[in-house]
């Protein structure tokens, strides 16, 4: 991946860009805030009972980590795509470390999937904003990039069923 500084030196124009918030804003009650706090707390003194300490101190510290990010706006992110790959805010993904792509219909938006080269979280899901037309974006993708029938990562589901 490269920095958009090595991005902006190469002097190449983005073909197709949106701008799209990087995530869904989800209105969480206090009644979430206690539920993952006392999960959190009731996992700690457990482990605090087997004599594993360091592993509760870690469980307190992820809670509280997690609360932070939930917390976190969402953000508008410049998408797009370019001569050499897709772009991501100030992150320029190469075609080459793209394997295939997906338009995602399953959800109440239609969302681009992106297979990447990479080991850790392998599927990247990017988010259209009202004025884009996937079709659009699918046609100008087929000329670069394998279409695939790719889904959502079930975790990903799973984790937003739960607020996340």
């Amino acid at each position: 991946m490269k920095s958009m500084e090595e991005y902006k030196q190469s002097k190449d124009e983005l073909i197709l860009s949106w701008i799209a918030y990087d995530k869904e804003e989800k209105n969480r009650g206090r009644d979430w805030f206690w539920a993952v706090g006392i999960i959190a707390i009731s996992l700690a003194t457990a482990m605090i009972i087997y004599n594993n300490i360091v592993l509760a101190i870690f469980i307190l510290i992820a809670t509280g980590v997690l609360i932070l990010f939930v917390m976190k706006k969402p953000e508008l992110t410049t998408y797009g795509f370019s001569e050499k790959g897709f772009v991501q805010g100030n992150t320029l993904y190469p075609f080459q470390n793209i394997h295939s792509f997906a338009i995602d219909h399953s959800e109440k938006r239609p969302q681009l999937l992106l297979h990447l080269d990479r080991a850790i979280m392998p599927i990247m899901t990017i988010p259209f904003s009202d004025d884009v037309d996937p079709d659009e974006i699918q046609d100008a993708l087929r000329t670069v990039l394998p279409e695939e029938n790719i889904s959502e990562p079930k975790l990903h589901k799973i984790l937003e069923k739960l607020g996340f």
